[in-house]
């Protein structure tokens, strides 16, 4: 039987940070701000200081293990202007564990973690043509705020906000 376990990211972990975002990035284009071609060449210290930092700021990956392999990953950050309101983004799962409730496992956890910082309301950023992620949001409580804009990445492509109150 397979085992899933979804924990934070530990401040020494950032050769996994790097490998995931690069996997993700690779993976999915056209689901992130960031392109591979802007991330892949950051030197170790860009790595290093991005998960040393994660606490200090308010901020917290998410790694989902099957058997002890990174299949997933998303992060949480609540906002400097207002540490009601959190942001959570970049979920991504490898598609060898697709279709299997890791990823709203993964927002969920992401999800519990704001609601432990005292958020309460949780946005996030989704692709229009994400057809998969937006069904995933809208079946967790997320509604679209009005806001749009274009995906940094792939101009082409619309990105809406979805928020939701988060229980306390």
């Amino acid at each position: 039987m397979k085992s899933l376990s979804i924990r934070p990211l530990r401040t020494d972990e950032w050769e996994l940070l790097r490998e995931l975002r690069i996997r993700a990035l690779t993976d999915a284009p056209y689901a992130f701000a960031q392109t591979i071609g802007e991330i892949q060449d950051e030197p170790e210290m860009y790595w290093q200081q991005l998960a040393k930092n994660l606490r200090l700021s308010h901020h917290e990956f998410f790694i989902a293990f099957l058997n002890e392999e990174p299949i997933g990953i998303t992060y949480g950050h609540l906002e400097a202007a207002d540490r009601h309101v959190a942001q959570v983004g970049s979920i991504w799962v490898s598609p060898m564990a697709r279709g299997k409730g890791i990823g709203k496992q993964l927002l969920h956890r992401a999800m519990s973690w704001a609601t432990a910082q005292g958020a309460q309301r949780i946005k996030l950023w989704v692709t229009t043509d994400n057809s998969p992620a937006m069904k995933l949001y809208k079946s967790s409580g997320f509604v679209p705020t009005g806001k749009t804009d274009l995906l940094p990445s792939y101009p082409s492509l619309h990105v809406i906000e979805m928020a939701r109150e988060l229980d306390p």
